[in-house]
C-alpha cells in the first residue's frame, strides 16, 4: 500500500521531497543560528 499512493499522486511525492529538503536547509541554518548568541542563550536558560 505504501507505492500505490506515490503511483497515484506524483505530486504528494515531490511535495514530501521538498518538504525534506527544507528541513536539510531549516537544520542547519537552526545549527548554525544555535552556535550564535540566541542558541547560547537559550541553552543557557533552559541547562
Amino acid at each position: 500500500m505504501t507505492t500505490f499512493p506515490d503511483l497515484v499522486r506524483p505530486r504528494d511525492g515531490e511535495q514530501s521531497l521538498l518538504q525534506a529538503d527544507f528541513r536539510k536547509k531549516y537544520s542547519i541554518t537552526s545549527e548554525f543560528l544555535g552556535r550564535g548568541g540566541y542558541g547560547s542563550v537559550w541553552r543557557a536558560v533552559h541547562l
